[in-house]
């Protein structure tokens, strides 16, 4: 249901509030759903139109002012304009498809669609690792900014405009090996994810991040996907402080056991300990996703196996670098 109050009109231009309720946008050739519904959209548009010199067509520019947005996966505010470009025709610097200046803010949004508003620019790779291993949580005190000729949208090359999307992230699941077809990831989720969420053009980065790992509270959480169009692999780090016990049992957990040939499976420990965890996944060949780690021993009481002398205030640092694929 749409009410459009119109406010001011002539040849040249006009003003007027806007507001659409319980409706669609429609964005084709953007978005692989380019149908998005919302419960709400509105504010204030102006318009003009100018003659242009040499029998070019008309320049047009359209403004955006406080404009409202809400549905079910986010909500938020933006400002805009968009004009015509400076030729005659649709290409780079031509009249279509234009260029574009907007920003705006998120107040809220789900973690979980993210993937559904990535931009077909971004590959599909990308957009499906996105979709698969950020399940769940809250998105909040987010902002946007777009810029640029939209010939290069979403601005994957540097120097061709801006496309960045930035927002606080909390208790997000994190499946960073995700299943995949013909695939079940032997990794378990991180969940509990709170941070800082960015996506610069090509680049996603999760920064001041902190999680849990099967038990394990990961601190310094870091990392992202450098460049979705021309690499395609996810590289994260973190830290983790804990019970040396719950460290033994994260490791026979995961493909870490295998990896040690069972070696730690019937050893026990106790005091805190200190581990640092590094992740390398390509994303379009998820089981060649890879891992190190290091195990940080500051006195401890370790048993390699029941029968065996109890190894008391054991000191040390032990390294793993997986000498091929994980999973």
């Amino acid at each position: 249901r749409q009410r459009p109050l119109g406010e001011f009109l002539h040849q040249l231009g006009g003003h007027a509030r806007l507001t659409m309720q319980r409706g669609t946008l429609i964005f084709p050739g953007v978005f692989d759903e380019p149908i998005v519904p919302v419960q709400r959209v509105g504010g204030r548009i102006e318009w003009t139109r100018r003659a242009a010199s040499g029998g070019a067509g008309p320049q047009v520019e359209v403004a955006l002012q406080d404009f409202g947005f809400v549905n079910d996966d986010v909500e938020g505010t933006l400002n805009g304009r968009w004009r015509t470009g400076p030729g005659d025709g649709f290409g780079v610097g031509q009249r279509f498809p234009g260029t574009i200046e907007l920003s705006g803010r998120i107040a809220r949004g789900q973690a979980g669609r993210v993937a559904r508003y990535l931009p077909t620019g971004v590959p599909a790779s990308a957009r499906g690792y996105v979709a698969a291993a950020v399940q769940s949580g809250r998105l909040s005190a987010g902002q946007f900014e777009v810029k640029g000729d939209l010939w290069h949208f979403p601005f994957v090359e540097p120097g061709t405009g801006t496309f960045r999307v930035q927002a606080r992230a909390d208790n997000v699941v994190l499946a960073y090996v995700p299943n995949a077809p013909g695939f079940v990831s032997p990794w378990p989720a991180m969940t509990g994810v709170s941070g800082e969420l960015e996506f610069d053009r090509a680049a996603m980065r999760i920064r001041q991040a902190s999680a849990t790992l099967q038990g394990l509270q990961l601190r310094n959480v870091r990392g992202g996907i450098a460049d979705m169009a021309t690499e395609g692999v996810l590289r994260m780090e973190g830290q983790a402080r804990g019970g040396l016990a719950e460290m033994l049992r994260f490791v026979e957990a995961t493909p870490v056991g295998g990896w040690l040939a069972g070696a730690l499976r019937e050893t026990t420990g106790s005091g805190a300990a200190d581990l640092t965890l590094a992740l390398q996944i390509p994303l379009d060949d998820l089981p060649r996703a890879t891992v190190r780690g290091a195990l940080q021993l500051a006195g401890n009481d370790v048993r390699v196996m029941p029968g065996t002398p109890l190894l008391a205030d054991a000191r040390g640092r032990r390294a793993r670098r997986p000498p091929r694929a994980c999973c």
